[in-house]
């Protein structure tokens, strides 16, 4: 995503590692995930589940993620369960806790946002916030330090020619600069967005406080580079984060 597909820090910096299975050494660093918005994962994990992982050397990442569906109070925020996520797959390591809560995935279905230190807590979050909202809660962006204030809408790109934008993502076609790519059905994505199958980005018409917009999760071919990660400490709020 501009976002969607590709943003966050690249995976892949094992020490040691079994054949097929994860490093022998339990690392200080695990990667934060969001799921693709078309994948298999997107459709059965609670949004705002917390996915945390790393790559195997068979090519797959294998996830830990942590959804609260019970509604426990101590898991209450997205840091918790990303805590709660990591603390079951550094336990026994590399064995892992015993949980149905746990995946080997196609990497194509995952995409890294940043990444936690579960000994201190700590969570660096390099995606923007406007690709993050569809996923995580305001709220917990902003504790996470990624916001400024709970409630902080995304931020929709209006397009240089809004009216042209929202035509033609309303008619199936993709409105980046120069490209002709036909849009996938927003029933396929639990968001409602859109995707070109040309440049990949995801497109999906919505109106806030009655003003009409084409919000736009960009692929890496339209992406500048990942800002400064953003470093989050337990306790710490969302400015001084």
């Amino acid at each position: 995503m501009s976002c969607i597909v590709g943003s966050g820090v690249p995976i892949g910096r094992a020490i040691a590692s079994s054949p097929m299975g994860p490093p022998l050494t339990a690392p200080p660093v695990l990667s934060l995930f969001v799921p693709h918005p078309e994948s298999r994962l997107c459709r059965e994990l609670a949004r705002g589940s917390a996915i945390v992982g790393l790559p195997l050397a068979s090519g797959e990442v294998r996830v830990y993620f942590e959804g609260n569906v019970i509604g426990a109070v101590n898991l209450a925020r997205y840091r918790d369960k990303a805590a709660q996520a990591a603390s079951r797959m550094l336990h026994n390591y590399p064995a892992g806790y015993p949980t149905k809560a746990r995946e080997d995935v196609d990497p194509r279905e995952v995409v890294e946002i940043g990444r936690i230190e579960p000994t201190i807590g700590r969570i660096e979050i390099t995606a923007r916030p406007e690709d993050l909202s569809w996923w995580i809660d305001p709220a917990d962006l902003a504790d996470l330090g990624v916001t400024d204030r709970p409630g902080q809408h995304v931020r929709y790109k209006r397009m240089f020619d809004r009216t042209a934008a929202l035509i033609l993502v309303e008619t199936g076609k993709c409105a980046c600069e120069g490209c002709s790519g036909e849009l996938t059905d927003a029933a396929l994505s639990q968001g409602g967005w859109q995707f070109s199958r040309s440049c990949r980005c995801a497109w999906k018409a919505s109106t806030i406080n009655g003003q009409a917009y084409a919000a736009a999760i960009h692929a890496p071919v339209h992406t500048a580079p990942p800002a400064e990660p953003r470093k989050s400490s337990p306790g710490s709020t969302a400015r001084d984060s």
